[in-house]
């Protein structure tokens, strides 16, 4: 039962906190996250057996990404996508 818990309650908890309350440095590193947080909430929520927390955990999870994300969006630097250097290329 630990081990559901860890990865039904936990795990997700921790990424919508790191997506919400982290600084991510660049755009790019925020799409990064926005898309580990969504995969690891549809991979819990199409595989995940909810024997230990009831089903509606799910949709709390669910609901809190958007305020995460919006909160990310804000706490985001707004330096560009590409690497700065010549031509957007990064030079070494």
């Amino acid at each position: 039962m630990l081990p559901l818990l860890i990865l039904q309650a936990l795990v997700p908890g921790l990424l919508l906190a790191w997506l919400a309350f982290g600084r991510p440095p660049s755009r790019l590193d925020l799409i990064f996250r926005w898309g580990a947080t969504v995969g690891y909430l549809v991979a819990v929520a199409n595989l995940g057996l909810w024997l230990a927390l009831p089903r509606f955990i799910l949709w709390v999870l669910v609901a809190t990404f958007p305020l995460a994300a919006v909160s990310a969006c804000f706490r985001a630097s707004h330096e560009p996508v590409r690497p700065r250097g010549g031509g957007g290329f990064a030079l070494s």
